[in-house]
């Protein structure tokens, strides 16, 4: 990218040179589980062994039904936090009704959804990045939310949360 070799010559004289990069007791490891797994749990069916140990593939493709609510959720909760920003700035019929009671009695519930919705882009950051998050925090591989489906639920509990 910048023309520099530097990285290169660095992996090949301290990193390919180490002992956790030569050393192959991971890869024995790796085969004594699978001995495990197929003579113990599963009667020495490698096939459905081998289905029960594969990792599926990390990048899923993302519903239209969930892009869709996702987006209709968000739209609604920006058009009514600008109605409730606006009623709090230009008071119209009763000033003398107290302003922040609502956002006392929500505050909470409102951080708690703020917060699942920025966990979602924190996925999809990574997600975009190449970060195995799913690995990283033990997350069950075969059945987790991707980041549209956090930020749906979100969405949907702001919407809901709001009037």
């Amino acid at each position: 990218m910048i023309g520099n070799e530097r990285g290169a010559e660095y992996r090949t004289t301290r990193v390919e040179k180490s002992s956790f990069f030569l050393n192959r007791e991971i890869e024995s490891l790796i085969s004594k589980t699978e001995s495990i797994v197929i003579n113990k749990l599963e009667g020495g069916d490698r096939q459905t062994a081998m289905k029960r140990l594969k990792v599926p593939p990390l990048s899923q493709k993302q519903q239209a039904s969930t892009t869709f609510t996702l987006g209709l959720f968000s739209g609604c909760f920006i058009v009514l936090a600008a109605i409730i920003l606006l009623s709090v700035i230009i008071p119209i019929t009763w000033p003398q009704e107290p302003k922040w009671v609502g956002v006392r009695l929500f505050r909470g519930f409102f951080l708690l959804f703020l917060d699942v919705w920025l966990v979602g882009l924190n996925i999809l950051g990574w997600t975009e990045n190449g970060v195995n998050h799913v690995l990283i925090f033990e997350i069950d591989p075969r059945q987790h939310l991707t980041y549209q489906a956090l930020m749906q639920i979100s969405s949907y509990l702001f919407v809901v949360s709001l009037p």
